[in-house]
């Protein structure tokens, strides 16, 4: 449930997943999903190391609201993770 809120319950998921890369789509559902989406993968990079790939659709209203979330939880576009952006395939 990506609209979970607060720290202990995000470190706790990602401790009971315990990966090095996380791989979601269609995570855009609605403003809350997208904001916990970019919680729990500022998480992800910050305090377990892993990587992140999110695929949405370029129609997605809400793919723009998580990467400005992201963007805050990280200190910018470009920061120590790299660089955050969309890629078409």
């Amino acid at each position: 449930d990506l609209t979970i809120e607060g720290d202990d319950s995000l470190n706790q998921l990602l401790d009971e997943i315990h990966a090095d890369l996380y791989i979601m789509s269609d995570v855009f559902e609605n403003t809350a999903v997208a904001n916990g989406a970019a919680r729990l993968t500022a998480r992800a990079l910050i305090e377990k190391g892993a990587r992140v790939w999110c695929f949405a659709q370029a129609d997605r209203a809400q793919r723009d609201l998580y990467r400005q979330e992201l963007e805050i939880l990280l200190g910018g576009v470009t920061n120590e993770y790299g660089t955050i952006e969309w890629q078409v395939f």
